[in-house]
């Protein structure tokens, strides 16, 4: 796509006359990158069910600094397969680590260290630019099932990072004004824990959820 040309959608200009599509045009995206055959499945088979972003330039937590651990809770909105999320972050220095992005159950609002699925993102596939944070789409295979009215946890680490200076870890975006409804932020395994210990935070990290339903 030439980013220099207007970019018009539903209609072809060229030539004399105007020719338009005969339809309706739903859920438009144009990424700055090729999306990979598991991402274009997910994207045409999934619903998004959950959504919590607000400005993408707020860039507050560092994971893998202070705490090893960041989670949100979400409450599912309908019954089906959760398939892909993603997530905004942005890789913190030049990391060896991969990142685990998990969902976990969630007991009395708090999630819990039981894992639902979980999937690898490898160092030569994380994100350096803020830019395409939200692209990080995030696919698990098999799907988690999900009910609707339920919380679960969107729980993400570097595997084998350790607190301390230089940042071994990965910038996230999240907000306090406002606040997503349906869940909280939890951070686990901070300096000075003596254990995996989930610490309720006061910044919602953006993320969105997609579920798949079948009818």
């Amino acid at each position: 796509m030439d980013s220099s040309q207007t970019v018009e959608i539903g209609v072809d200009d060229r030539g004399v006359d105007l020719n338009y599509l005969d339809g309706i045009i739903d859920d438009v995206r144009i990424y700055k990158r090729a999306l990979s055959a598991s991402e274009i499945l997910a994207l045409y088979t999934n619903q998004v069910d959950q959504e919590f972003i607000s400005d993408a330039s707020n860039l507050v937590y560092n994971v893998g600094l202070n705490c090893m651990y960041t989670a949100q809770t979400f409450t599912a909105g309908v019954t089906g397969t959760l398939t892909g999320v993603n997530i905004a972050l942005r890789r913190a220095g030049d990391t060896p680590y991969p990142l685990r992005v998990a969902i976990h159950s969630v007991e009395n609002g708090i999630p819990t260290w039981v894992e639902l699925a979980s999937t690898l993102v490898m160092p030569e596939n994380q994100k350096d630019s803020w830019q395409e944070a939200l692209e990080y789409l995030v696919t698990f295979q098999p799907g988690v099932q999900v009910q609707a009215g339920v919380q679960y946890a969107i729980v993400v680490n570097y595997v084998g990072a350790s607190t301390g200076w230089p940042p071994e870890g990965i910038w996230r975006g999240s907000t306090t004004d406002p606040l997503y409804s349906g869940g909280s932020d939890f951070s686990a395994e901070c300096t000075g824990d003596t254990g995996p210990v989930w610490h309720p935070g006061s910044y919602d990290l953006f993320f969105r959820t997609y579920v798949s339903i079948t009818i």
